[in-house]
């Protein structure tokens, strides 16, 4: 896909399907155009580099606007700012030739897909802004966010993070809150630092979280396995057994523990 049909997809995107699912999924609706102070509607854009330069103003408002809601900002993250409002035309801000990178790099993965998988295939999907961030700056997981903050400052803080993300992108589809997460920051604690005085807090605040799914107390009671305590790992594995009986991994640990 060349350079120019990426930027008219992008509009037909932008104009079309993608900005409703883009203000519903993002946690501060920055508003699309340029603010009060902006370019007049008739004035032609400036120094574009990456999208096409005969695009006329509207079509440029209207990728810009896909922007800022692909990645929950508003447009003086890219833009530099002068007398209080965005030079557009100006490249004084870095993260404006990062943005014009990441365009060329969204590009380039769609030619792959391309020659992957026709225009017609069923599966096929083209990669938008939004596609990787979710609505966020910075695309990180929730595990990596958790496990950097592990890492920094330890068990409580990692966990007032998650309370912190929970509280504002909870619903929103930026973060993945489901019981599979916190197990996996557990992991890296036990596994990373021989920590597993903090993969248990961390395993019991995700049973807190979701005391009825059997794959969570599977997950407390393979902690508990890991420090040597027997007897709440096997009430975690009956707990595990009780709301799954198809959960044939703890079926068959607990099978075990009882027959020692």
């Amino acid at each position: 896909m060349k350079l120019r049909a990426l930027a008219l997809a992008i509009v037909l995107i932008a104009l079309s399907a993608a900005i409703p699912s883009l203000v519903a999924m993002s946690p501060a609706q920055p508003p699309a155009g340029s603010p009060p102070g902006g370019p007049p509607r008739d004035e032609k854009p400036k120094n574009l580099k990456v999208l096409p330069k005969d695009m006329d103003l509207q079509q440029v408002r209207a990728v810009m606007g896909g922007f800022t809601r692909a990645l929950g900002v508003r447009c003086d993250y890219c833009h530099a700012v002068k007398d209080g409002h965005p030079d557009f035309p100006s490249d004084d801000n870095p993260k404006k030739n990062i943005a014009r990178g990441m365009l060329r790099m969204t590009d380039s993965v769609n030619v792959q897909i391309a020659k992957i998988l026709p225009a017609d295939h069923p599966n096929r999907v083209n990669v938008q802004c939004v596609t990787c961030h979710r609505g966020l700056a910075h695309p990180r997981t929730l595990i990596d966010e958790l496990n950097a903050k592990y890492d920094a400052a330890g068990t409580d803080s990692a966990l007032a993070k998650y309370k912190m993300l929970r509280e504002q992108y909870y619903g929103s589809g930026s973060y993945d809150f489901g019981p599979g997460t916190l197990p996996e920051v557990a992991r890296h604690a036990y596994q990373g630092k021989q920590d597993s005085k903090s993969a248990i807090a961390l395993l019991q605040f995700n049973v807190q979280q979701f005391p009825d799914n059997s794959t969570a107390h599977g997950s407390l009671a393979e902690g508990y396995l890991s420090t040597g305590d027997t007897t709440k790992a096997i009430a975690e594995l009956e707990q595990s057994v009780k709301l799954d009986p198809h959960n044939e991994r703890a079926a068959r640990t607990l099978d075990r523990l009882k027959k020692k």
